[in-house]
């Protein structure tokens, strides 16, 4: 074994065993635009045994450049709407600040009990809301592929209409934008602002760059065809990753400036070194599916995910026996 000291983490990891997780997390986060941090928090946390706060402040550093590797090739591939990005980024900066800020307060209030072993709170509350939230992406995506394919076998060139397109039109609020690349005709800056906070603030909080956020409320809400909404995801997430890699790593945030960094470099840069390769893989992949296979096969991929996190959570609390 080719251990790696990790002088945040404070521990030692396997190095071999880093690089497979960038590999694989940049694989996803180039192909479904969610910036890998669906994969690399929880396995920092569950099979790694990294606090929290240390996940997720380390997460959004592997992002920062796997996402860059993916833009471009998306970018090649004629997937990234960067006027889109940058409108929703102007929320984005402030729902980033915000999750920062959380993940400092949460580091802050300590251990609680309530279960057979005392916990983190940051190691208790993160992985919950986490957790919750993959199971509704899951549902979401998991009932629109089902009614989407039913349409499809009943007309092939039926095209596809945005589940909540109606929130879109009712939230019409001056001044409105019209972005052609994304197939929109007029949309509300307010609106994207909207969708920027929620990805930030998810960014912040979870390290999970906010395309988990961003990719279906630009493919349900604003009607954005599957291949740009990832791209364009990808591109908003460099510039919240960065952000929310700043606020991690000087321990400045919305409620607290403890000066504590959560972003460990040595950790990042190991896993940097795989997911560069896989998000050049997962972009390149994104051609040749179906936006509808691409959606389906997320909905597993969260429902997998919620459902370890959920594991390792009961196990951190005793829940399973031990100590």
């Amino acid at each position: 074994m080719l251990g790696v000291d990790l002088p945040v983490a404070g521990q030692s990891i396997d190095l071999v065993a880093l690089l497979v997780l960038g590999l694989a997390s940049g694989f996803v986060a180039g192909f479904y635009g969610v910036g890998g941090g669906i994969i690399t928090v929880p396995m920092l946390y569950i099979v790694f045994r990294v606090d929290s706060n240390v996940a997720v402040g380390s997460s959004l550093a592997v992002i920062l450049g796997t996402s860059i590797s993916a833009t471009i090739r998306h970018h090649r591939l004629r997937q990234v709407d960067a006027r889109l990005g940058l409108l929703m980024f102007a929320g984005g900066f402030v729902g980033t600040w915000l999750g920062a800020g959380l993940v400092e307060l949460l580091k802050r209030l300590g251990e609680f009990s309530f279960a057979p072993r005392a916990i983190l709170a940051v190691n208790f509350v993160i992985p919950l809301i986490y957790g919750v939230y993959l199971v509704l992406v899951g549902r979401t995506f998991q009932r629109e592929t089902a009614r989407r394919r039913q349409e499809l076998r009943d007309n092939p060139d039926a095209p596809f209409r945005a589940p909540l397109r109606r929130v879109l039109e009712r939230l019409a609020w001056r001044p409105l934008v019209s972005l052609p690349s994304s197939g929109i005709e007029r949309v509300s800056v307010w609106m994207l602002a909207l969708i920027g906070v929620l990805a930030g603030l998810t960014a912040g909080l979870l390290g999970v760059g906010g395309g988990i956020v961003m990719v279906p409320a630009m493919i349900y809400i604003l009607g954005v065809p599957t291949g740009i909404a990832i791209g364009t995801s990808l591109f908003m997430i460099i510039l919240n990753s960065a952000v929310g890699t700043f606020f991690h790593a000087s321990g400045l945030g919305f409620f607290s400036r403890t000066g504590n960094s959560n972003c460990d470099l040595v950790l990042a840069t190991c896993l940097l070194i795989g997911s560069t390769l896989g998000a050049q893989l997962g972009a390149a992949i994104t051609k040749k599916l179906h936006g509808v296979q691409i959606r389906r096969t997320f909905a597993y991929l969260a429902y997998a995910t919620a459902i370890v996190t959920a594991l390792r959570l009961a196990d951190n609390l005793g829940l399973f026996g031990g100590k």
